[in-house]
């Protein structure tokens, strides 16, 4: 009897449920796509951006859909330069380097898409005025064998350790400005071949940045493939200011060793995509996050288009 009772009242429980539950409607109002632009300028390279397709809320596939057919115009302080060509995979391309100073338009027209543009200033490059390393060396001896003779014989060289590199630079008084920096350390390294050893630059890209910074991963950001660092004049606007990074490798026998210096003055869109895109990232995987939108400054669709100018240097190391 009672399993009798028991039996009833789960059914009248999934009946009540069920009962109660109502289907709602809801529409989302997905069908305009727009376009999609993304660029960086810099003042020692051709214009070049990507045009791809918006994704939907309610689309099943994310794969990239590129616009290789857009009619797309360059314009200088407001005057009409030249049409971009496409290339590749989306990507436009002008024959025109950007000019310090000026403001750029590009905008893309697409039968199939409303118009969309984005507008971008080139600022002047912040020289490095100084530019040193210190270090500590370790003379090490190792035993090779060679394989062409099959002999072994010792060799000694000077191990670098503990390498730093100083950058300072004059920061622009009276305006905000952001900077973005790079540091690369090269070595030669030896391969053996049957004419005898084989020398090849390897590059090594393991900087910490964080010496006299509180730094985040938010601070990170990677432009043409290098890894750096973004960071803002607000704690020294006007001023003489130095940055000091450690470099670090992996590998033995350090010889002439070279490092390369990249000094961006950078857009304040460059620091804040940057920052949005960490945030965005942060949260992907998260559905109890709250959603971050990923900064836009398109006019008529989505990306993002900004510029930035370059100060370079070069060190070769010279082991005394």
């Amino acid at each position: 009897m009672n399993s009798i009772i028991k039996t009833y009242l789960i059914l009248l429980g999934f009946y009540l449920i069920s009962s109660c539950a109502k289907p709602i409607d809801f529409k989302i109002d997905d069908d305009e796509k727009v376009i999609v632009m993304n660029g960086i300028i810099s003042n020692d390279s051709l214009f070049k951006i990507n045009l791809s397709e918006s994704i939907g809320v309610t689309d099943t596939a994310f794969n990239t859909k590129f616009i290789t057919d857009a009619d797309v115009k360059l314009y200088e302080d407001d005057i009409f330069l030249e049409e971009m060509i496409h290339t590749e995979n989306g990507y436009y391309k002008s024959s025109i380097f950007a000019q310090e100073g000026k403001t750029y338009r590009i905008t893309a027209r697409h039968n199939d898409f409303p118009e969309a543009y984005g507008i971008v200033n080139v600022s002047a490059p912040v020289p490095v005025k100084i530019f040193v390393y210190t270090y500590d060396t370790l003379t090490v001896t190792n035993q090779i064998w060679d394989p062409i003779t099959g002999e072994e014989y010792d060799t000694t060289y000077v191990d670098v350790q503990n390498l730093q590199a100083s950058i300072t630079f004059d920061d622009p008084p009276n305006e905000e400005n952001y900077y973005y920096l790079t540091l690369t350390c090269y070595k030669k390294t030896y391969n053996w071949g049957e004419q005898g050893p084989i020398y090849a630059g390897t590059k090594l890209t393991s900087v910490d940045y964080s010496i006299g910074y509180n730094i985040s991963w938010e601070d990170y950001f990677y432009l043409n493939n290098e890894g750096g660092f973004i960071f803002s004049d607000a704690l020294f606007n006007g001023e003489t200011h130095t940055i000091n990074a450690q470099v670090f490798y992996w590998a033995e026998n350090m010889i002439e060793p070279v490092i390369y210096v990249n000094f961006y003055s950078i857009n304040k869109e460059i620091h804040d995509f940057a920052s949005s895109m960490f945030k965005y990232e942060e949260v992907l995987y998260n559905p109890l996050a709250e959603p971050v939108n990923v900064f836009s400054n398109i006019e008529g669709g989505y990306g993002f288009l900004s510029a930035y100018s370059a100060s370079r240097d070069t060190m070769v190391f010279v082991i005394e």
